[in-house]
């Protein structure tokens, strides 16, 4: 009942239901506590619970997510598709929700509280993985959904928040057939021919000098570059081949700009401002191959 009424844009109903079901527990068992918060994380027959169906759909103020987290939802649960409430939130442009997801404490299976759900640690395909680069069932984690829906403001979080820009796709793509596992965001952005997105991809490699995305091949042997020539993004390959990376930013002081690029305080990093001169290199580049 709680996660139909949380498809509906209606969070006095959905507090109503949560605080009636609190009132008939305490009644019922002296375990209120957990009882409640096993019921709000019930999932219904696909394995979405309340949270992952709000998170899905959005909402524009986050109230009905923030109510939920308060009254102690899982954001690290995943439905049977092995989607996380990030997963469907980051493919739908919801890049409020994915914020707040992304920032919201949560318990490890160790009972340790985590500041930031974004590094609490899942189980992944081939063993445990960050809940931000987690992967589901077709093998894409919430970075690779946000750049193939082409959501520039939800890939924005994801980086601030230090998501895995060298994470592999574990699987290939239909729709692209040298997409195959291996593929990189910045792979997946080239095969678009999605300009701005690539450059988001490049600007985030700040935190990791030592990487250059436009070098990593799939299993394929298929660079960024090689996926936008088969695509026939000829202005894309360009670019691809002719910027150069500034050197890294020094933003301010409270930075992590560790080798891993897995930072503990990215959410205020601003890549507009950081990397002016690489924007204007690539606009310029896009402009002059478009004449």
């Amino acid at each position: 009942m709680l996660a139909c009424c949380q498809a509906d844009d209606n969070a006095f109903r959905v507090s109503i239901i949560i605080q009636t079901a609190d009132q008939v527990l305490r009644q019922s068992t002296s375990t209120s506590s957990s009882t409640l918060q096993a019921y709000i994380n019930e999932a219904n027959m696909s394995g979405n619970t309340a949270l992952a169906i709000a998170s899905k759909y959005g909402n524009i103020n986050s109230l009905r997510v923030l109510l939920l987290l308060e009254e102690g939802a899982s954001p690290i649960t995943s439905n049977r598709r092995r989607d996380t409430a990030l997963h469907l939130a980051s493919h739908r442009n919801h890049h409020a929700v994915t914020r707040l997801l992304l920032s919201t404490p949560v318990r490890s299976i160790s009972g340790a509280l985590i500041q930031r759900s974004a590094e609490a640690m899942v189980s992944d395909h081939y063993g445990d993985e960050r809940f931000i680069d987690v992967h589901n069932q077709a093998g894409f984690s919430p970075l690779h959904l946000s750049v193939l829906a082409g959501n520039t403001e939800t890939t924005r979080v994801l980086l601030e928040f230090g998501a895995s820009l060298d994470s592999p796709v574990l699987r290939g793509m239909e729709r692209f057939t040298f997409l195959s596992g291996g593929s990189t965001a910045l792979h997946m952005a080239a095969a678009l021919g999605n300009v701005d997105m690539c450059l988001l991809l490049l600007q985030g490699q700040w935190r990791q000098p030592t990487m250059d995305l436009r070098r990593i091949r799939n299993i394929q042997g298929l660079t960024p570059l090689n996926c936008a020539l088969l695509a026939g993004h000829h202005a894309l390959c360009r670019l691809l081949l002719e910027v150069r990376l500034p050197a890294v930013p020094q933003l301010n002081n409270n930075i992590n700009n560790s080798s891993n690029g897995r930072g503990n305080n990215d959410s205020d990093v601003n890549f507009d401002l950081a990397f002016p001169e690489l924007r204007q290199r690539l606009l310029g580049v896009v402009h002059r191959t478009s004449l």
